[in-house]
């Protein structure tokens, strides 16, 4: 893939401007069509083929909680074999999107490696997560409801909680006010809270996961929450295993 070296601010494509291709500086493989909403544009189809986004540390604008790739409101998203690396900010931020990213990795990361905020059916598969500052894939909603997001088969290690806190920080993968969500066959290692965590999520599915080295509960179900099943987990090197 061909490595292009953005601020945060400027990566910012999909939601401020027509054309993905006006910021990333080459052809990403980005096609889809646009509607207009206020002031941001939003795409219904979006592909992103191998391709390398970095920004060596610098923040995002103050508040925005942006990443190296913005992305609001995509219907058809999909993000395959590309590299996010060295944000000052989250690696990919997410809103209302339903797709798949696959098979990308996310490393070096200041918060989050992925913020997806109310999904509608997204699939993380086969991703490579290592070094991030506050999270690796965290799945929220600013309501309960459903969410349908599947996270599969990702390698994830070496996630800091550098804000601190009692485990809203620190999880490999969290799962916030999202109903009928799944977690799958991930490799979990050296996080500094739990490895799988969901917080007031209904319907969680944990399976299949293999959990080493948590700072804290390794898969941990808490607060509001109906029909939670963990099952099929290996868990090794937690401070507690299961609650």
């Amino acid at each position: 893939g061909q490595a292009v070296d953005l601020a945060p601010h400027r990566a910012r494509a999909v939601k401020d401007d027509d054309d993905l291709l006006s910021r990333a500086g080459g052809d990403t493989g980005a096609h889809g069509r646009s509607r207009k909403q206020g002031s941001s544009r939003k795409f219904h189809d979006l592909l992103l083929r191998p391709h390398c986004l970095q920004a060596g540390r610098k923040p995002p604008p103050s508040g925005s909680g942006g990443g190296l790739l913005d992305i609001d409101g995509t219907l058809h998203l999909s993000i395959e074999a590309c590299t996010f690396a060295n944000s000052g900010g989250n690696g990919l931020s997410l809103r209302s999107a339903q797709g798949k990213i696959r098979d990308c990795a996310i490393t070096d990361i200041t918060d989050y490696a992925l913020y997806a905020l109310d999904s509608s059916g997204l699939d993380v598969i086969a991703n490579t997560v290592t070094d991030c500052g506050n999270g690796g894939i965290l799945i929220h909603r600013s309501a309960p409801g459903a969410d349908g997001s599947r996270v599969s088969g990702n390698r994830i290690s070496r996630i800091r909680a550098d804000r601190g806190g009692t485990g809203q920080y620190g999880n490999g993968i969290n799962a916030y006010r999202a109903d009928n969500f799944r977690v799958s066959d991930n490799e979990i290692a050296d996080c500094a809270f739990s490895a799988i965590r969901g917080n007031n999520a209904s319907n969680l599915q944990i399976s299949g996961n293999t959990c080493l080295r948590s700072g804290e509960t390794a898969l941990y179900a808490e607060f509001a929450f109906q029909g939670a099943v963990i099952t099929g987990n290996l868990v090794d090197g937690a401070a507690h295993g299961i609650s």
